[in-house]
């Protein structure tokens, strides 16, 4: 099969370091970048120090006069930085670069240590995901909280699993405590995030991509509706037929869906309690789960996410942020018993599944990286620094399987199902839908996209127009 050669725009804004993926929206930003920074003008601003004792302060740079004669840390407030930015020197390094940029979270945490800063070099390429290189970009402000729902929910999900993968143990294992201490930072990526801005669907850019995440936007707010039934459940969750009943994780969750469509406003308060007590009970049992159990606990967060989507208020960037704290925690724990990431996974004939049950987790996983990046189209949660999460590999996404062989109710339906399908040669992944659909005048693609929506089911069709919203 010939290799598929495929580009992928990326490029920085040479003023503000904003990172896209289409060339549209970069030449649209940089123009207007280059507008509004020449319109910001205004007298020079204090150092915090100088500021806070409400000293005078004479503005010199890296240090002002009174910062080096009390050797204090002389930090400035950029004017031409989003807010919430600071630039600082640390008077113990001499490498280091005034033109860094740091988040200001608290006075706490606005001073930083020799210690965090020594021998710190930032990293040329954003899209370098190494541990050390995700934590160097958390700490210089490339998550910084206000510029949430700027791009996309790919990088909110994208993003913090990407930084949450960073902190899984190497070679250097990192002590259970210290875990626990690095992922409750992911808080205040959202914690401090305008209402406004956090879980908002994106703009788009032409009445046909509006039209699709539209689309897209109401299938996944019919998702808790469907989970009051087990013969409605979304299409990223397998009933389960082979069992006398619906596992334990996703009874709770068609309980909490009975609450959350029924909900007014004097019972609003109750069903966030609610869910609140389902996510810490979640995380109380983690080391308790088997993978099935995990994976199950993670489909019941996603649908709690798209719960909080739906359903805003003023607390919702909070509430994101601790939904997404559950999710990140699942994963992980998830990714410590299959060895492997959990969002992006192999095809079936890349790795055949044996038995029915390893099917049905396996092609859960294939069906839960759908749906995210499926979001990913429609809905801004996060910055836009963190660009090279493992969903930006969405040309090697599996695509679903069949609805026949998902919604089969017996071992030997699924075995027939499936055989029939390998006949077929379905498409792969996403990127091979992407090439069919836009070949579709040649004969053998034409074929293929018949076949292929033949047997798609509801995700099937989400993955269709996302193609749309991709190109």
């Amino acid at each position: 099969m010939e290799e598929l050669q495929l580009s992928v725009f990326f490029n920085t804004c040479p003023l503000c370091d904003k990172s896209f993926t289409r060339e549209a929206s970069f030449n649209r930003h940089v123009k207007y970048c280059q507008k509004a920074r020449n319109l910001r003008k205004g007298r020079p601003r204090a150092c915090v120090a100088c500021n806070s004792s409400k000293a005078k302060c004479n503005f010199a740079t890296p240090q002002c006069a009174r910062c080096e004669r009390k050797s204090l840390e002389c930090i400035y407030v950029s004017q031409h930085q989003p807010n919430g930015y600071f630039q600082t020197v640390s008077l113990h390094d001499s490498n280091a670069r005034v033109t860094e940029a740091v988040p200001i979270l608290n006075e706490a945490a606005a001073v930083t240590s020799q210690q965090d800063w020594q021998g710190l070099e930032l990293s040329q390429h954003v899209c370098d995901s190494s541990p050390q290189n995700f934590q160097t970009q958390i700490d210089h402000g490339f998550l910084n909280p206000n510029n949430v729902g700027l791009d996309s929910f790919e990088d909110f999900i994208g993003g913090v699993v990407e930084w949450a993968d960073s902190q899984e143990p190497t070679t250097t294992q990192r002590k259970p405590a210290q875990i626990n201490s690095l992922i409750s930072s992911t808080d205040y990526i959202i914690a401090k995030a305008r209402a406004t801005k956090a879980l908002t669907p994106l703009n788009q850019e032409n009445p046909s991509s509006r039209q699709a995440a539209n689309i897209i936007s109401r299938m996944v707010s019919a998702f808790p509706h469907m989970m009051l039934r087990r013969h409605t459940f979304p299409p990223f969750i397998h009933p389960y037929w082979h069992q006398d009943g619906v596992p334990q994780n996703l009874a709770s969750c068609m309980s909490i869906a009975q609450l959350f469509v029924s909900r007014t406003a004097d019972t609003r308060s109750f069903l966030w309690r609610t869910i609140e007590a389902e996510q810490k009970h979640l995380l109380d049992r983690k080391h308790a789960f088997t993978r099935a159990e995990l994976q199950q606990a993670i489909q019941a967060v996603t649908i709690y996410i798209v719960m909080a989507i739906i359903d805003q208020d003023e607390d919702t960037p909070s509430r994101g942020a601790h939904l997404m704290k559950t999710f990140i925690e699942l994963k992980l724990q998830l990714q410590l018993l299959i060895g492997g990431d959990f969002v992006i996974s192999e095809t079936e004939a890349a790795n055949p599944s044996l038995t029915w049950d390893d099917w049905i987790f396996a092609e859960s996983r294939r069906r839960i990286g759908c749906l995210w990046f499926a979001i990913t189209r429609v809905f801004a949660l996060k910055t836009d620094r963190a660009q090279c999460s493992s969903m930006d590999d969405f040309y090697n996404l599996p695509l679903p399987s069949s609805k026949p062989i998902w919604e089969a109710r017996t071992g030997e339906d699924w075995e027939h199902e499936k055989c029939l399908d390998q006949v077929s040669c379905p498409l792969a992944t996403f990127g091979e839908l992407l090439v069919a659909q836009g070949g579709a005048g040649d004969p053998m693609y034409a074929a293929k996209l018949v076949n292929w929506e033949a047997g798609a089911d509801k995700l099937g069709t989400m993955m269709n127009i996302a193609v749309e919203l991709t190109q």
